[in-house]
């Protein structure tokens, strides 16, 4: 089974060999990219990458999650009390604006 990355590479190749063959059909691309035709026809038709999306819950974008995952815990923990601090702090100026 590949992993996300190892088929995005694969959609990107894909949608290269396109740009570059105007008589390259979507078919032919997908099957030499070992991709799904409908994968790379929903992202021509611009959908974005699963790498990239957000479910509905996620707090945080594909880029943030990564680069929090390398923190290490001591780091991440003091980062994430910074921003709680920060949430709050807005939240009660916000109420206060929204009282008077």
């Amino acid at each position: 089974m590949m992993n996300t990355n190892q088929r995005e590479q694969r959609v990107q190749r894909a949608l290269e060999a396109l740009s570059g063959d105007s008589k390259l059909s979507q078919a032919k691309a997908a099957k030499a990219a070992e991709v799904a035709a409908t994968t790379l026809s929903a992202r021509m038709n611009g959908r974005a990458s699963l790498a990239y999306t957000l479910h509905p819950n996620a707090k945080l974008n594909y880029h943030q999650e990564k680069v929090l995952a390398k923190l290490n815990n001591k780091t991440r923990s003091a980062l994430l009390a910074k921003i709680f601090v920060f949430i709050v702090s807005f939240t009660a100026v916000m109420l206060m604006l929204g009282s008077k």
